[in-house]
């Protein structure tokens, strides 16, 4: 006899040593996983039908992507401190990952129908955005499907950092970074916090979808939203500041439709040259 009780919507992701998937959930275009490892430790993968940003977390490792090597990926000692430094990893890739010193990474993917070549996501081409309005304590890196950046399917991935509160601190709108591209409403959200015994408040609501989500969770570190619908906000309690970052799901742009060279042109393709 199948459940019929939903996936929850959030969940806290281990922190143990290895590679750790994500529990059962609602979204059905994204997906998350971490990886952890010990110097000199060494992970294997692949990404199969989807498309994932290796995002190093801390620590340093070495990476290899369908043989093309990237030395020394991530560049800060922890999530609070420096840029982020990843690598976009395509569908149908064979990677490997060795730690050169204690090195923590997030895995977001997306299902993805794009062909294309592994790329590096490095901190200098990464400009810092300021938030605006009620959310002053906080700025932002655009990491993934946005213009200037390499190439994606569906995958659209943003790291957030906000200071110490206390503040209440809606995400942005998922329509600011679409930018072009036709948002889904499914999105996922990780959270680290500064204070392990730290706590926060997570909002997330749907009226506006339709589906009817009026939902508050308590956040934890490494605490995972998964959320198919809707908008959310959150806040955190005086002295504790958050990283967290934001993965969101688009329909990839269409091909642009070329108009038949003449009534007598042939249906048939041209081959490859």
């Amino acid at each position: 006899m199948h459940s019929t009780i939903p996936p929850p919507h959030h969940q806290v992701m281990p922190s143990r040593s290895g590679f750790q998937a994500s529990q059962p959930h609602a979204c059905p275009t994204l997906d998350f996983a971490k990886l952890v490892l010990a110097p000199g430790q060494t992970h294997q993968g692949e990404t199969g039908a989807r498309e994932v940003l290796l995002l190093a977390l801390s620590g340093e490792a070495d990476v290899t992507v369908n043989g093309h090597a990237y030395p020394r990926v991530g560049q800060r000692s922890t999530v609070f401190a420096g840029t982020p430094h990843g690598l976009y990893l395509p569908r149908a890739s064979a990677y490997s990952v060795t730690a050169r010193t204690a090195f923590e990474a997030a895995l977001p993917s997306a299902a993805s129908d794009l062909d294309t070549a592994p790329y590096e996501i490095h901190p200098a081409d990464l400009p810092t955005y300021p938030s605006s309005g009620a959310a002053a304590g906080r700025w932002y890196h655009e990491l993934l499907g946005f213009p200037g950046l390499g190439p994606t399917s569906r995958l659209r991935v943003v790291e957030i950092h906000t200071t110490p509160g206390p503040y209440r601190v809606p995400l942005p709108p998922t329509t600011e970074f679409m930018r072009g591209a036709r948002d889904t409403g499914e999105q996922m959200t990780y959270f680290r916090l500064s204070s392990r015994g730290g706590r926060g408040l997570a909002r997330h609501y749907s009226a506006r979808f339709g589906h009817g989500y009026d939902e508050l969770y308590t956040i934890y570190d490494h605490s995972l939203l998964t959320l198919p619908h809707g908008e959310c906000t959150y806040s955190l309690p005086a002295g504790v500041s958050a990283t967290s970052l934001w993965v969101l799901a688009a329909e990839p742009v269409p091909p642009v439709r070329r108009p038949l060279r003449s009534r007598w042109a042939s249906d048939k393709a041209p081959g490859p040259r």
